[in-house]
């Protein structure tokens, strides 16, 4: 089906400038060149015991030679580097996150309190941690033990595990909350939900804490006409579309855990809660430290997988290269080994295309369609492979064609021509599962005048048509190693 597509809210806002930190703690800039504070929150005297306007101009030592000392060693480190340390502040024992942008140290400050918050963990729960799984099944109750930890640390009422597709819309799939609450299992979200300026930081920050939906933000006053960059700032403030967003869920509190695999989201622990919550920083400290082990356990996961379909690849490229040897000609290798060359990409069509020949096998979509889109493919210069699950979706040639949905294509220059594969998926009509109906993001506020987050999370079931089963992140490479493999066979004569 065809989506408007909307510019979310969000996206409009320079978040980490927002120039305004939550409450739950404090925030001073530091210049990096003298040392001396430039920028303080407005609440400093509720953690420090000093006035925001009294701090400027005073060398950071005056706080604690200790803090001078750490931000003497970060001027040899990248600026993405963050720190975390427990420090005495003027006496006061204080938990500070450090980062920097281009002319500053900037310092979260939260005050430590002598009890910890920190909930049981089991030990079976952790022990499920510690090793990769190795089938789908195991995957499975690897998600589930994460979500249920992260529940007994924290206390917050819901705690779910949000799987991203590759479209940016997620998925519930695992979840943790208390009795009596709905459930969100299997729930579908639509990208708009966590827009790309929020995944964005989320891959930069290994948590994200908004402890009263309600709240109002603090500003941050300033000795100078420099702003300060938040990326890195835990206190960092919330956009109100997203505080809009959260109160129309019900929800007052929330943490958030990304879950980072080679520099890239692939998911998010979210934890709600329904009244304000606050987090002690050894609290948040062990929550990272146990989906760190998670997202190792997941890699070891997702890398054995991805083994696994190399050999088994490797396999049959072995075999259909030997009978492309024997048969010399792309015709008869399709008829002696059509479900060897369909079972690669679990595909249900294939063509391989120069240009005077056309071999193929299987679904296809009709000829004028096919000779289209192999048109539109030649004449993308800056690739050698394309893939869609949707050619309707992407509004390419063959998209009405009845049965045939995906392709997955890819382009080699040998023999001095283009040599091109394709290989085609059927469609599959499916019905999914959304918290709030995916075509309304975002809803009209006349009065506002404005756009505003959707308050519908009501279950709304789409019957998806014009899509095939999803292509996996490594079919590109393994028709990469096809087209290659059987060309080079081809050359040898």
């Amino acid at each position: 089906m065809s989506r408007e597509i909307h510019v979310h809210p969000c996206e409009r806002e320079r978040l980490p400038w927002s120039g305004q930190i939550q409450p739950f703690g404090a925030l001073i800039g530091v210049d990096k060149t003298t040392l001396t504070i430039t920028h303080a929150s407005a609440n400093t005297e509720t953690v420090l015991n000093r006035r925001a306007q009294s701090l400027f101009g005073e060398p950071v030592a005056t706080l604690s030679n200790q803090l001078a000392l750490i931000l003497e060693e970060m001027a040899f480190e990248p600026e993405d580097q963050v720190f975390e340390r427990k420090v005495a502040l003027q006496g006061l024992p204080c938990w500070l996150r450090i980062s920097q942008d281009a002319h500053h140290y900037v310092i979260d400050i939260q005050r430590l309190d002598s009890e910890s918050d920190l909930g049981r963990m089991s030990p079976e729960l952790c022990d499920q941690l510690a090793y990769s799984p190795d089938s789908a099944e195991q995957a499975q109750r690897l998600f589930d033990s994460m979500v249920k930890l992260i529940k007994q640390m924290t206390g917050y009422d819901r705690v779910m595990l949000y799987q991203f597709q590759p479209d940016w819309s997620g998925q519930v799939v695992a979840e943790a909350k208390n009795e009596g609450l709905g459930s969100y299992l299997d729930l579908r979200y639509p990208a708009s939900d966590i827009p790309k300026i929020a995944r964005d930081l989320y891959v930069k920050n290994s948590s994200r804490t908004i402890c009263d939906a309600q709240m109002e933000a603090v500003p941050i006053l300033s000795a100078t006409q420099q702003p300060i960059d938040l990326t890195y700032s835990d206190t960092r403030s919330v956009s109100p579309v997203h505080l809009q967003y959260l109160q129309n869920m019900g929800v007052a509190a929330s943490f958030s855990l990304p879950v980072v695999i080679h520099q890239s989201l692939w998911g998010l622990i979210a934890c709600h809660h329904y009244q304000p919550k606050a987090l002690s920083p050894q609290t948040k400290t062990e929550a990272i430290k146990q989906v760190d082990r998670f997202r190792r356990a997941l890699h070891g996961y997702l890398a054995k997988r991805k083994m696994q379909h190399y050999d088994q690849r490797e396999a049959v490229l072995s075999r259909l290269a030997g009978r492309l040897r024997r048969a010399r000609d792309q015709e008869a290798l399709l008829a002696h080994s059509e479900m060897d060359v369909l079972g690669l990409i679990n595909a249900q069509g294939f063509a391989w295309m120069d240009d005077t020949h056309c071999h193929a096998t299987g679904e296809l979509p009709p000829e004028k369609a096919l000779r289209a889109l192999d048109q539109w493919f030649q004449a993308q210069s800056d690739r050698d492979v394309f893939m869609t699950d949707s050619l309707k979706r992407d509004d390419l040639p063959g998209a009405d064609t009845d049965g045939v949905a995906g392709v997955l294509v890819v382009k080699v220059w040998k023999q001095g021509q283009w040599q091109r594969c394709y290989w085609f998926k059927r469609e599959v009509i499916r019905d999914l599962v959304w918290a709030g109906n995916p075509d309304k993001p975002v809803m009209e506020d006349a009065q506002a005048a404005t756009l505003s987050p959707r308050r519908s999370f009501d279950q709304w079931v789409e019957t998806r048509r014009g899509h095939s089963e999803p292509f996996e992140d490594f079919d590109a490479l393994t028709a990469r190693r096809f087209i290659h493999v059987m060309t080079d066979v081809l050359n040898e004569s």
